[in-house]
């Protein structure tokens, strides 16, 4: 855990994407497509703002006071 949580920092990413990564090295995916679209969402996941400080606490109201679903 120390060792994932060093290299976890050291490259700016969490400690679940370097597992992620591991085992997509590791175990193959048939489907490469999948893997490549997961791949640039995670890369992107959390790089915006909605300029709301409360939406971990109210996703789904805030989901639902989104006019644009």
């Amino acid at each position: 855990m120390d060792r994932l949580r060093r290299v976890a920092k050291a490259r700016r990413t969490s400690i679940a994407a370097l597992i992620r990564d591991a085992v997509d090295r590791t175990v193959p995916d048939g489907d490469a497509d999948r893997v490549e679209r997961q791949r640039r969402a995670f890369v992107v996941a959390g790089a915006f703002t909605s300029g709301r400080s409360d939406v971990a606490e109210r996703h789904d109201q805030a989901l639902a006071d989104e006019t644009r679903w």
